[in-house]
């Protein structure tokens, strides 16, 4: 099809652009040996080959392969590019290279995955859908990576789990919520000030929401965060509520 003709053409071009030569102004550390290779693999025709390619990419950033690591920016979009793959194999292979990025360079990453997360929604519904629930799963992956760091992005993952909560799609909106969920979870008392947004979207669900799967997802975001936030968290969910 068209779409997916414009997706290869996509993610070839990411692919030259890791391989395009600095300008005067920028000195890279010559690409080794494991990241060429890996460029290599990702142009075969045979879709094992391809998602070897992204496995070795995620490998080459976690140990710090300098010549990776100063192409991030731009394996990045090679990344992104691979999440709308029919193929589960290609796609997971993707998200486990962002999350081994986000792992590198976290400034980079998060914003970017929340940025195409709020970003798919213009794009063509059929496609959007399915990529964007793929990026719900690597949010939630970097988020749990992000350790002592996550409240630093918190309005970064808040912003765009919210949005998602509001999407007409019901997949989407449970998705988002179970994602939303995590990172409460793991953000607790550094939710502060977005404590009565982010009840208030689990409540409006409760008791709106005319599908039972996000209702039920609402539910266990509500329960997490309840947990996480004890007894003082529970007075103050009540009064949100009320």
């Amino acid at each position: 099809t068209t779409r997916t003709a414009t997706d290869c053409q996509a993610r070839k071009a990411a692919i030259s652009e890791v391989e395009s030569r600095p300008t005067a102004t920028v000195s890279l550390q010559a690409m080794s040996k494991e990241l060429k290779q890996a460029l290599d693999e990702l142009r075969d025709p045979l879709l094992p080959v391809q998602g070897h390619g992204l496995q070795t990419l995620g490998k080459l950033l976690l140990k710090r392969d300098r010549s990776a690591v100063e192409r991030i920016d731009k394996l990045c979009d090679i990344f992104i590019e691979h999440l709308s793959h029919h193929d589960s194999y290609i796609y997971l292979a993707a998200v486990n290279g962002l999350v081994a990025m986000g792992d590198v360079k976290t400034s980079l990453v998060v914003p970017r995955l929340c940025q195409e997360f709020a970003g798919c929604r213009k794009a063509d519904k059929a496609r959007s859908e399915n990529v964007r629930l793929v990026l719900c799963e690597a949010i939630s992956k970097v988020a749990r990576q992000c350790g002592p760091l996550l409240p630093h992005y918190r309005q970064f993952f808040l912003n765009s789990l919210l949005a998602g909560c509001k999407d007409d799609d019901m997949f989407l909106r449970t998705a988002a919520l179970s994602c939303l969920s995590d990172v409460v979870a793991l953000l607790r008392f550094s939710l502060e000030s977005c404590l009565h947004e982010v009840t208030s979207c689990f409540c409006a669900i409760l008791q709106c929401d005319v599908e039972a799967k996000p209702r039920r997802a609402a539910a266990l975001a509500l329960k997490q965060m309840i947990k996480g936030l004890g007894s003082e968290g529970l007075k103050t969910t009540a009064q949100v509520s009320s």
